[in-house]
């Protein structure tokens, strides 16, 4: 999933189409877009190799601040040069 595309299809398939069963994320994906997973409509999860499961249960537990990079990279693109 490291386009993207897996995020819009597990939205689309519970707000479109209105799918109530399991999706389940497999493949590579990291522990900072757990929480994105989830609010995708992810409901189940195969932890890739190289991440812990409980480097998955450390991003949730951390606070999640939408729109940080942007905020990032607006305040680089302001500075006076």
């Amino acid at each position: 999933m490291p386009d993207g595309r897996g995020f819009t299809i597990a939205r689309s398939l519970r707000q479109h189409y209105g799918y109530a069963g399991d999706i389940r994320a497999t493949g590579h994906f990291l522990p900072e877009q757990f929480g994105f997973l989830i609010a995708c409509g992810f409901t189940s999860f195969e932890t890739p190799a190289t991440h812990g499961p409980a480097q998955f249960a450390a991003a949730l537990a951390a606070p999640h601040q939408p729109g940080q990079l942007l905020r990032r990279t607006l305040g680089r693109a302001l500075e006076p040069v």
